[in-house]
Protein backbone atom coordinates (compact mmCIF):
# COMPACT_ATOMS: atom_id res chain seq x y z
CA UNK A 1 0.00 0.00 0.00
CA UNK A 2 1.44 3.36 -0.95
CA UNK A 3 -0.40 5.73 1.42
CA UNK A 4 -2.69 5.67 4.44
CA UNK A 5 -5.32 8.15 3.19
CA UNK A 6 -7.91 5.41 2.67
CA UNK A 7 -6.86 3.07 5.47
CA UNK A 8 -10.21 3.11 7.26
CA UNK A 9 -11.93 1.95 4.06
CA UNK A 10 -10.28 -1.44 4.52
CA UNK A 11 -10.69 -3.98 7.29
CA UNK A 12 -8.28 -6.64 6.07
CA UNK A 13 -4.69 -6.43 4.88
CA UNK A 14 -1.88 -8.80 3.93
CA UNK A 15 1.78 -8.56 4.83
CA UNK A 16 3.84 -7.64 1.79
CA UNK A 17 6.89 -9.43 3.17
CA UNK A 18 8.04 -11.60 6.07
CA UNK A 19 7.77 -9.71 9.36
CA UNK A 20 8.51 -10.31 13.02
CA UNK A 21 6.02 -9.88 15.84
CA UNK A 22 5.59 -11.11 19.40
CA UNK A 23 2.81 -13.11 21.01
CA UNK A 24 1.08 -12.21 24.29
CA UNK A 25 3.92 -13.99 26.10
CA UNK A 26 6.55 -11.78 24.36
CA UNK A 27 7.92 -14.71 22.35
CA UNK A 28 9.20 -13.62 18.94
CA UNK A 29 7.28 -15.06 16.00
CA UNK A 30 8.02 -14.78 12.28
CA UNK A 31 4.95 -14.06 10.17
CA UNK A 32 5.09 -15.36 6.60
CA UNK A 33 4.60 -13.12 3.61
CA UNK A 34 0.90 -12.63 2.75
CA UNK A 35 -0.29 -13.31 6.30
CA UNK A 36 -3.85 -12.00 6.57
CA UNK A 37 -4.41 -9.25 9.16
CA UNK A 38 -7.52 -7.54 10.52
CA UNK A 39 -7.27 -3.87 11.43
CA UNK A 40 -8.12 -3.36 15.11
CA UNK A 41 -7.28 0.28 15.73
CA UNK A 42 -5.43 3.35 14.55
CA UNK A 43 -4.06 5.57 17.27
CA UNK A 44 -2.07 8.64 16.23
CA UNK A 45 0.78 7.08 14.27
CA UNK A 46 0.40 3.45 15.42
CA UNK A 47 -1.82 0.78 13.95
CA UNK A 48 -2.61 -2.60 15.49
CA UNK A 49 -3.77 -5.68 13.59
CA UNK A 50 -4.92 -9.11 14.70
CA UNK A 51 -3.19 -11.92 12.83
CA UNK A 52 -6.02 -13.95 11.33
CA UNK A 53 -5.97 -17.53 12.62
CA UNK A 54 -2.75 -16.56 14.37
CA UNK A 55 -1.85 -18.32 17.55
CA UNK A 56 1.56 -19.20 18.87
CA UNK A 57 1.78 -21.64 21.76
CA UNK A 58 -1.82 -20.76 22.60
CA UNK A 59 -1.28 -16.99 22.58
CA UNK A 60 -2.97 -14.60 20.14
CA UNK A 61 -0.74 -12.80 17.66
CA UNK A 62 -0.84 -9.12 16.84
CA UNK A 63 1.08 -7.03 14.36
CA UNK A 64 1.94 -3.38 14.93
CA UNK A 65 3.16 -0.87 12.39
CA UNK A 66 3.15 2.85 11.96
CA UNK A 67 2.02 5.18 9.23
CA UNK A 68 5.62 5.69 8.11
CA UNK A 69 5.69 2.14 6.71
CA UNK A 70 2.75 1.66 4.32
CA UNK A 71 4.90 -0.69 2.25
CA UNK A 72 4.45 -3.34 5.00
CA UNK A 73 0.86 -4.00 3.92
CA UNK A 74 -1.26 -4.84 0.91
CA UNK A 75 -4.99 -4.17 0.60
CA UNK A 76 -7.37 -6.90 -0.62
CA UNK A 77 -7.29 -5.34 -4.11
CA UNK A 78 -3.49 -5.31 -4.18
CA UNK A 79 -3.30 -8.88 -2.91
CA UNK A 80 -5.76 -10.52 -5.35
CA UNK A 81 -3.48 -10.52 -8.44
CA UNK A 82 -0.61 -11.84 -6.32
CA UNK A 83 -2.84 -14.54 -4.82
CA UNK A 84 -3.40 -16.00 -8.27
CA UNK A 85 0.37 -16.35 -8.72
CA UNK A 86 0.91 -18.00 -5.32
CA UNK A 87 -0.17 -21.43 -6.52
CA UNK A 88 2.41 -21.21 -9.31
CA UNK A 89 5.02 -20.20 -6.73
CA UNK A 90 4.19 -23.20 -4.51
CA UNK A 91 4.19 -25.65 -7.40
CA UNK A 92 7.70 -24.49 -8.31
CA UNK A 93 8.88 -24.65 -4.70
CA UNK A 94 7.50 -28.15 -4.18
CA UNK A 95 9.24 -29.36 -7.34
CA UNK A 96 12.55 -28.55 -5.62
CA UNK A 97 11.90 -31.13 -2.88
CA UNK A 98 13.31 -34.53 -3.85
CA UNK A 99 11.01 -37.54 -3.84
CA UNK A 100 11.15 -39.39 -0.53
CA UNK A 101 10.91 -43.16 -0.17
CA UNK A 102 7.56 -44.69 0.68
CA UNK A 103 6.90 -44.89 4.40
CA UNK A 104 5.80 -48.11 6.00
CA UNK A 105 4.39 -46.69 9.23
CA UNK A 106 0.69 -46.30 10.02
CA UNK A 107 -1.71 -43.93 8.28
CA UNK A 108 -2.19 -42.20 11.62
CA UNK A 109 1.53 -41.49 11.95
CA UNK A 110 1.68 -40.25 8.35
CA UNK A 111 -1.31 -37.93 8.84
CA UNK A 112 0.20 -36.48 12.01
CA UNK A 113 3.41 -35.72 10.08
CA UNK A 114 1.41 -34.32 7.16
CA UNK A 115 -0.38 -32.01 9.62
CA UNK A 116 3.00 -30.75 10.87
CA UNK A 117 4.27 -30.23 7.31
CA UNK A 118 1.08 -28.37 6.30
CA UNK A 119 1.52 -25.98 9.23
CA UNK A 120 5.23 -25.49 8.46
CA UNK A 121 4.46 -24.59 4.84
CA UNK A 122 1.69 -22.21 5.89
CA UNK A 123 -1.06 -24.44 4.49
CA UNK A 124 -3.24 -23.65 7.50
CA UNK A 125 -6.56 -24.54 5.90
CA UNK A 126 -5.20 -27.95 4.90
CA UNK A 127 -3.77 -28.46 8.39
CA UNK A 128 -7.13 -27.55 9.94
CA UNK A 129 -8.86 -30.00 7.62
CA UNK A 130 -6.49 -32.80 8.65
CA UNK A 131 -6.92 -31.96 12.32
CA UNK A 132 -10.72 -31.69 12.14
CA UNK A 133 -11.44 -34.58 9.81
CA UNK A 134 -8.80 -37.07 10.76
CA UNK A 135 -6.94 -36.40 13.96
CA UNK A 136 -10.06 -35.76 16.08
CA UNK A 137 -11.60 -39.00 14.79
CA UNK A 138 -8.44 -40.90 15.73
CA UNK A 139 -8.42 -39.41 19.22
CA UNK A 140 -12.01 -40.59 19.83
CA UNK A 141 -11.01 -44.23 19.24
Amino acid sequence: MQNWNEIEDHAYFYLSEINETTDDNDDEVTLPQFTKLRLEYIESNEMMFTVMDGKHKGFDLYFYTNRDKPEDLLTENEYQPIKNDISIYWKNELKKIPQCPQRQDSLTDQMIDLYIVANKFGFYDAADFIRQNFMKKQMKR
